[in-house]
Order: C-alpha cells, then sequence, then structure tokens
C-alpha cells in the first residue's frame, strides 16, 4: 500500500521518537544502521521531512537529526504527505485518473470517497509518538 520511501520514513521516525529525538540529535547514520535501511536511501528521504517541518537538520561534528516538534503531534498523514504529496489521498484504486475536478464522471466516486475519508482521518489520527509507544524490542 505504501512505497518504500514512506515505509522507510516512518520506520525511521519512529525509531528517532524511541531514542528520544525530540531532545537530542540522533545521526541518520545510526539510524539506518540500525534499521537495516540503506544510508544513502534515507539521506534522501529526510531533506523532505525537514521541509515539512517534521525534523530538524544539524550538519557538522555532532549534528544529526530531530523531531521539530513533539513526536505526539506528528501524524502519519504528516510523513505521507512530506513524502508523497496529496498524492496518497487523492488517488483512486479503481481508475487511471484521478477523480479530482471529474466527480460528476466517476462511477466509482460513492465507493470510494468514504473508504479514502476514513483513511485520512485514521492517518491523521496516528502519531509517530503513538507508534513509537506501542513499538517494543
Amino acid at each position: 500500500m505504501f512505497p518504500q520511501s514512506v515505509k522507510y520514513a516512518v520506520a525511521s521516525l519512529v525509531e528517532l521518537a524511541r531514542r528520544g529525538g525530540w531532545k537530542r540529535l540522533v545521526k541518520i547514520k545510526d539510524l539506518a544502521l540500525d534499521l537495516g535501511i540503506p544510508y544513502p536511501f534515507l539521506a534522501k528521504i529526510f531533506p523532505q521531512l525537514v521541509r515539512a517541518g517534521i525534523i530538524i537538520s544539524v550538519r557538522g561534528r555532532g549534528g544529526g537529526v530531530r523531531f521539530a516538534r513533539h513526536p505526539s503531534e506528528v501524524s502519519l498523514a504528516d510523513v505521507i504527505r512530506a513524502i508523497e504529496g496529496d498524492r496518497f489521498f487523492d488517488d483512486c484504486p479503481l481508475s487511471f485518473d484521478p477523480c479530482k475536478g471529474h466527480e460528476e464522471r466517476c462511477p466509482y466516486v460513492n465507493l470510494w470517497d468514504p473508504v479514502r475519508d476514513r483513511i485520512r482521518k485514521f492517518m491523521e489520527s496516528l502519531t509517530i509518538g503513538e507508534l513509537a509507544e506501542r513499538r517494543t524490542e
């Protein structure tokens, strides 16, 4: 359901939260190593999270990343939008073309819109903080 980049972003943010990454800096290399994610791939994802205001990046010796706000204030939807834009929430799995602006001609709008709305609400209510609390060693 999710692209690999979103899965990596979520996994790394959950791990960052578990490490107290709202209070202190954590190196991306350490996250990548511990999660088994290729460092170059993860390093390309983090600038998107910085631009979205989810994390802060500090360069140089002693640098790393930390949350821009508490993980309990970062929703799964925030992360998805940072990586994928609104495409995830706008695309329809039943049609090749997005329905936006063409709802009156789409035969699936009454089927998919209620499901899409529930998925969006769920993703907006679930936070990285909650995911980190649920994760056990």
